[in-house]
């Protein structure tokens, strides 16, 4: 249901969005659990779910990870490292701008480390080549000591009892532990201890041996090694998608030079290698990749090559009518395979701003309409090239923007099993914006609980395109400033200020309270007084101070608050720390232990002197509660 309240008089009310951008941290810090950001192989490569089980049998299990459709999955990741990194920048917030930047640079690696592929199984050449074909995830059958702490960095374990009453009662949503053993990737039969080794039905894939088959290298090994485990169309667009975002929002050379390098290896891999048979992609071995497994880039190539050439700095070029003819059959078609395909040529409009005989909004309308995705992708398009969607010309859809933000499920997307009631409606899949409507509200095959890539991609091309915010049936609706709230380091902050012209003259004080939120620790040093200081404009700090005005500062945090040396209360100001945990529906995600966060809790305050020294401090001093 969706609980936002909408004004129709002419009188413009403001509504800032902090619940999703409390979300959106929440989001990234439950984003851990999906990735292991790094240089050994299976790092950086974003799982499609975890925790995945069916009552039907099927062997996906709840202690489980699956890396499925990774390159694609993994381009709304690099677009969500790429638009927080330039988010952060902009907002000053330079020291997690640069440890975003550099996730973003070891996920670019993973891209050019899994296509180097041919040195390793199955074809165990000299050497790998960077050529465009690629691995589509070089995940080890057994994962490595560090790799799975990390991926269970505190979270729930026990039997598949407990993983039940977790998501029945408990943190719906929220990963629960898995087993480094069991891992669903392309070399999970590598290891005669991996699960899906040992628990292997012959009758899924054709094998009868795998053991046998594997080490004599026949034809029914090949089979498996050569059905969706390497480069196909949808990968190679979804891997552009985050590419194309990489190089429009990203200003560091490196980083963004990668990112084009390895979109422009993909482009040539799709281009074909045999002047006979253009736009065919092949394995190393020669054999060609079956059109059914997306081997054949004919109907793509030029969308593809003018997302590339405009990464490059160059203009789309016209040569598009194949392009355009194909993708226009797919406006009214309806079923899976229309909806991959569209999802494939949307993406190559949004990225490019091209659409041969139609304006690329138009187009992504369009071809979005049937799974209601123009949400997504003409924020994508916006934002990558400035377009203006507050203007009535592009007849922004609005109401769904703020429905999809308010939708997605406090505690991540999920579906825990088949036949249950246990899914997030309108997130119930790994990407929403790549899955028929049906599926986004009942979920498709995959069950467990999904990253939450597209929301967080979502939010960030929202705070993009909408820097001003914008008005909707008469309520101004605004994204607040950008930075990070998992783990908040409020330095040199002095409260209370008295800011001449400003909507409220008084800021933090007790007219006019501030209270700060975490999703894990605060950390400040903060000044809270009983005299306000003057800010004046274009000036950071003030040598004039107003008596009278008294400070008025709470903090809340899900795990700790450090106060550091230089905080003070002043008498007469008030201050509160509380530990209240992020969750929803009466449940705490990030500490069980701690109450949920409240709404205007005002209880007890410190109200005291408390900037003595840590090393001069009695134990007491200074917690008069």
């Amino acid at each position: 249901m969706l609980l936002f309240v909408f004004c129709t008089s002419s009188h413009l009310l403001s509504q800032e969005l902090d619940s999703e951008s409390l979300k959106y941290w929440f989001y990234r810090d439950r984003l851990k659990y999906f990735v292991y950001p790094g240089a050994e192989e299976g790092a950086s490569v974003l799982m499609t779910s975890r925790n995945a089980y069916n009552s039907d049998g099927c062997l996906l299990q709840f202690n489980g990870a699956e890396w499925g459709q990774t390159r694609k999955i993994n381009g709304y990741y690099l677009g969500l490292l790429a638009t927080e990194y330039k988010l952060l920048l902009e907002n000053g917030q330079n020291e997690d701008a640069f440890r975003t930047l550099h996730e973003l640079d070891l996920a670019l690696s993973a891209l050019i480390r899994m296509d180097e592929c041919e040195n390793i199984p199955p074809w165990n050449f000299s050497i790998g080549y960077n050529n465009g074909f690629f691995l589509r995830n070089d995940v080890p059958p057994i994962l490595s000591q560090e790799m799975t702490s990390s991926l269970n960095q505190g979270l729930s374990t026990g039997d598949y009892w407990s993983y039940v009453d977790e998501y029945e009662n408990g943190r719906r949503g929220y990963p629960f532990e898995i087993k480094p053993e069991v891992v669903s990737c392309a070399r999970k039969y590598e290891s005669e201890s991996n699960y899906f080794y040992i628990n292997h039905d012959g009758s899924a894939d054709n094998f009868s041996n795998i053991l046998l088959e594997y080490n004599q290298n026949n034809e029914k090994y090949w089979k498996y090694w050569k059905s969706d485990k390497f480069t196909s169309n949808d990968e190679i667009i979804g891997t552009l998608m985050g590419l194309a975002i990489v190089a429009r929002f990203v200003d560091d050379s490196q980083v963004k030079n990668k990112a084009i390098f390895i979109a422009q290896i993909l482009r040539s891999f799709a281009a074909g290698t045999d002047p006979l048979q253009p736009y065919q992609m092949f394995y190393p071995d020669g054999e060609k990749i079956k059109i059914k497994n997306g081997g054949n880039s004919f109907a793509l190539y030029n969308g593809i090559d003018n997302c590339v050439r405009v990464m490059e700095g160059h203009s789309a070029t016209s040569l598009m009518g194949l392009f355009y003819y194909q993708s226009a059959l797919l406006f009214n078609c309806t079923g899976w395979p229309a909806t991959m395909n569209r999802g494939m040529y949307i993406k190559l409009v949004a990225t490019s701003d091209y659409a041969t005989g139609l304006p690329p909004n138009y187009a992504i309308k369009k071809l979005s309409d049937t799974d209601r995705w123009d949400v997504f992708y003409s924020l994508m398009w916006a934002a990558m090239f400035g377009k203006d969607l507050t203007r009535p010309k592009y007849d922004y859809d609005f109401w769904q923007l703020l429905f999809d933000l308010e939708q997605a499920p406090c505690g991540g997307p999920h579906k825990h099993c088949n036949n249950c009631d246990y899914y997030s409606e309108g997130w119930a899949c790994e990407y929403k914006y790549d899955s028929e409507y049906a599926s986004q509200y009942l979920g498709g095959v995959r069950t467990g609980v999904f990253p939450g890539v597209d929301y967080m991609l979502l939010y960030n091309l929202a705070c993009l395109a909408f820097p001003d915010g914008f008005d909707y049936e008469g309520q101004h609706y605004s994204f607040p400033y950008y930075f990070n709230q998992i783990n908040r380091t409020v330095t040199d902050k002095y409260a209370p200020l008295v800011v001449p012209g400003s909507p409220s003259l008084e800021i933090s004080s007790t007219n006019n309270p501030e209270e700060m939120r975490a999703i894990r620790t605060i950390t400040s040093d903060m000044i809270v007084s009983n005299r306000a200081q003057l800010q004046l404009p274009m000036q950071n700090q003030s040598d004039t101070y107003i008596d009278g005005v008294f400070g008025d500062m709470t903090l809340k945090a899900g795990e700790s608050i450090k106060l550091t040396d230089g905080f003070r209360v002043d008498a007469g100001a008030h201050f509160l720390a509380r530990i209240e945990s992020y969750g929803c529906n009466d449940v705490p995600y990030i500490n069980p232990a701690a109450p949920l966060w409240s709404e205007n809790y005002r209880g007890s305050y410190y109200d005291t002197l408390i900037s003595v020294p840590m090393d001069q401090r009695a134990p007491n001093v200074g917690t008069k509660l």
